[in-house]
């Protein structure tokens, strides 16, 4: 996934009109991980989310899911909320917050959310492409002018990622809030913000308030299921030197996919079928074990990857379980989210005794 990632990297630089390279020092000493998910058979569909609406804070999310489908994405242009069915083979890319601060706005992060199934489980596998816990992120100077002055103020990679990492244990949500010429971390009590609910009863049995979206935020019974979403094949990628017109037909591809959609798929990314169906069968065994069994690698403060049940969105829990390992083991981010300490710490995997091929994820 590093070489895909590094790959389209390169694509998006390209379509916003700079050198090809001009991210590659970013990522040296990268914080990327890999999360695996599981959506269970959900009792209630019409009252909770698999993931509630969010962005994702990276540079970008290569995703990769099953055909039980359920992602569903809103559009840019006119804040709908579409479907996105599974195409065999492909791989989802969704623009982070990186490339739409990077870019002064220029390409926008996609908001999306995952929809509860009642009739069948989901699983899906994410890469998130994060730099490296020293860089400064805030517009690139390229795009700052007297006509399109900064529309974000800077913030320091490690600290946010840090700060989002570690909530999970504090009780804490954290977003980042971007707007006309700002960019601020919010962080936000759970406790004060959750007011008490009670049981509610569906068609289907009782559901834990803690699963309980708000009206605004519920899913609605019907989404469009969009035609049109950009489906780029990158076999160009073989031969770019050999075939410059398909090098300059997939980076104006790349660039009105990511202006005007925010995501794209990709078919012919180089990635074996093979790899791809080795993590989606180790993740099917692992989720398949006893809660107990999951819970020996369960998160915590001193190892803040592994497995969880109890993922929080915007104070909402969401209806599935995951299980994330960072991809430079260890990775070096800091120890606190507090401003001015500059204390670092070492992230290492946690390891289930079974299925022993977890690790090669």
């Amino acid at each position: 996934m590093q070489k895909l990632s590094s790959k389209l990297l390169e694509l998006i630089a390209l379509s916003l009109g700079l050198e090809k390279d001009r991210f590659n020092g970013v990522f040296k000493e990268s914080t990327n991980f890999t999360c695996l998910n599981y959506y269970p058979v959900c009792l209630a569909p019409e009252l909770t989310l698999g993931l509630r609406i969010h962005k994702d804070p990276g540079a970008m999310t290569i995703l990769a899911q099953d055909d039980a489908g359920g992602l569903e994405v809103k559009m840019i242009c006119d804040g709908e909320w579409i479907s996105v069915k599974p195409t065999p083979g492909a791989y989802i890319i969704n623009v982070g917050d990186l490339i739409q601060v990077w870019s002064n706005d220029k390409y926008e992060s996609v908001e999306h959310r995952v929809k509860a199934n009642s009739e069948k489980e989901r699983f899906s596998s994410a890469f998130f492409l994060n730099p490296s816990r020293y860089i400064w992120v805030e517009p690139l100077e390229e795009f700052i002018n007297e006509e399109n002055p900064t529309k974000h103020k800077g913030y320091l990679w490690g600290k946010y990622f840090a700060t989002r990492k570690l909530s999970n244990f504090k009780k804490v949500e954290v977003e980042l809030s971007k707007g006309a010429e700002y960019s601020t971390i919010t962080v936000r009590n759970h406790q004060s913000t959750i007011p008490k609910k009670k049981k509610k009863k569906s068609a289907m049995g009782e559901v834990d308030p803690d699963f309980i979206q708000a009206v605004e935020h519920r899913p609605k019974p019907e989404i469009i299921e969009a035609e049109g979403i950009p489906l780029i094949d990158l076999s160009p990628l073989i031969s770019l030197e050999s075939d410059s017109d398909g090098s300059a037909r997939l980076v104006a591809e790349i660039g009105d996919a990511c202006k005007n959609w925010g995501f794209f798929q990709v078919i012919n990314h180089g990635v074996p079928s093979k790899a791809r169906e080795r993590i989606e069968l180790a993740s099917k065994k692992f989720f398949a074990l006893s809660k107990d069994e999951k819970k020996k690698v369960s998160r915590d403060e001193a190892n803040i990857f592994g497995y969880s049940d109890h993922e929080i969105t915007k104070n909402i829990r969401d209806w599935k379980e995951v299980f994330d390992c960072t991809i430079e083991n260890p990775t070096i981010i800091y120890a606190t989210d507090e401003p001015d300490d500059e204390e670092l710490r070492e992230l290492t995997n946690q390891w289930p005794q079974y299925p022993p091929e977890l690790r090669q994820v």
